[in-house]
């Protein structure tokens, strides 16, 4: 991924450890790009953030991020690049935040907006930026990439609110989502996740959450929000996987039931029939 490369480069070549941070603060005193001036146009933050995530391809693939709300009135973006496959070092993850930071603040008219910030990373030796940047209480070595705001900002309207302006935004961003090659699905990462641990005993849908560092309700509303749920997703990876390992002709049929965590060899020929309508025994001997 051309971008992943793009940050490792520099962070091997730049001796600042404050690069990501110090340029995301110069970047954040200006909208930056088609996205930063749709929140600008936005009625509210809370508009804003969401419109922002929809669309956040279109200024970088290499880290999704979300946007919850939580049940004691906050409004949460977040990010954990741990489960995406690939080393991503921590200035693109500070060149974001601290963007956020400084343009929500310009943004709001508010020097202090932010109610908390969390890293991934371990803190640096020398705080000083980012106490200038954020201006709230800070926690590295944390579970995820956190900006945590109080609902009574996400409902603060924007000063520069223009719903003519955000309408045509939002079209020119959507013909240049097309332009995008198809982004992968959550779903997807839950697949990806699951493949890994069923075969060790393991993949129930508390250690997918953890694993992808999410809550089991956040996974949950994810998933639902592309029209699956973590039951049908463990059950087509399981058939997945059953399909590959009754190929292996080395395996038993009750070794392959026993690698996907069936409590016996008659649960997983009920399973594989209402699956392939025909026995394990039967497929395989079909050569499929």
């Amino acid at each position: 991924m051309l971008v992943v490369r793009m940050w490792r480069e520099i962070s091997e070549e730049c001796r600042d450890p404050h690069f990501g941070l110090l340029l995301g603060e110069q970047i954040g005193q200006i909208p930056f790009s088609v996205m930063g001036h749709l929140v600008a146009a936005s009625p509210d933050l809370r508009h804003g953030a969401r419109r922002a995530i929809q669309y956040y391809r279109v200024v970088n693939d290499a880290h999704p991020i979300f946007f919850d709300e939580t049940s004691d009135g906050h409004g949460v973006i977040w990010c954990s690049p741990r489960g995406a496959g690939y080393d991503l070092p921590h200035h693109p993850l500070e060149f974001a935040w601290a963007w956020l930071a400084v343009f929500g603040r310009k943004l709001l008219g508010e020097d202090a907006w932010l109610d908390k910030v969390t890293f991934e990373h371990a803190a640096p030796a020398d705080l000083s930026h980012h106490e200038r940047v954020f201006r709230c209480p800070m926690e590295f070595n944390a579970p995820r990439y956190e900006l945590r705001v109080c609902r009574a900002v996400l409902d603060t309207p924007n000063q520069s609110a223009d719903p003519h302006l955000a309408d045509i935004l939002e079209s020119h961003i959507r013909h240049l989502l097309k332009q995008l090659p198809e982004n992968p699905k959550f779903s997807a990462r839950v697949r990806q996740s699951l493949a890994r641990e069923i075969p060790h005993g393991r993949g129930t849908i508390e250690e997918v959450a953890r694993g992808l560092h999410l809550s089991v309700r956040s996974l949950q509303r994810h998933l639902h929000d592309e029209g699956t749920s973590f039951n049908d997703v463990f059950d087509a990876v399981r058939r997945d996987l059953a399909l590959a390992y009754l190929r292996n002709a080395a395996l038993s049929i009750g070794e392959v039931a026993c690698i996907l965590g069936f409590s016996d060899q008659s649960a997983f020929h009920r399973a594989f029939t209402r699956w392939m309508g025909v026995t394990p025994g039967a497929w395989r001997r079909s050569g499929a």
